[in-house]
């Protein structure tokens, strides 16, 4: 059975008609956040009462409000569709420098200096930012006495 069909099945046996799965979930989002804001509403309107008569139950009506914010937030985390991107960055990462610096090293001015030269040139162009991700890295220059062009 495709995707498309379990889809239009599912929606069917939820609500006894033809809509999409994805107008179902909007839809009951929708009314899920409605009601979320309206019972909230109505704890406000208790705890307004309460702290005048019943600091307890005050109490317990701040907890009720905290837990109806904090499920509208994961709400609307899953129904915005938030995602997080993280970026690692191995140009800065301690095994790279390592590396960096060994090769460096090895390739000591002198007989290697053609090899010294090309290495160099290498890891320049890997360090450098690429244009089309934003990213502003400054890359690890070589102390000019190391470098002869």
């Amino acid at each position: 059975m495709s995707e498309q069909l379990r889809e239009r099945s599912a929606a069917i046996a939820l609500t006894g008609r033809e809509v999409s799965l994805q107008e179902l979930r909007r839809d009951e989002s929708e009314g899920l956040l409605g009601h979320i804001v309206n019972q909230r509403g109505r704890i406000y309107s208790l705890l307004d009462r309460a702290e005048e008569e019943d600091f307890r139950l005050a109490i317990g009506l701040h907890a009720r409000l905290t837990a109806n914010i904090e499920l509208e937030a994961r709400l609307l985390n899953e129904i915005g569709g938030h995602t997080t991107t993280v970026t690692q960055n191995l140009i800065v990462a301690p095994a790279y420098l390592q590396l960096r610096a060994a090769l460096l090293r090895a390739l000591a001015p002198g007989e290697f200096a053609a090899a010294r030269k090309a290495v160099v040139s290498a890891l320049r162009s890997i360090e450098a930012p690429q244009p089309d991700d934003g990213n502003t890295i400054e890359p690890i220059a070589a102390p000019a006495a190391e470098v002869k062009q």
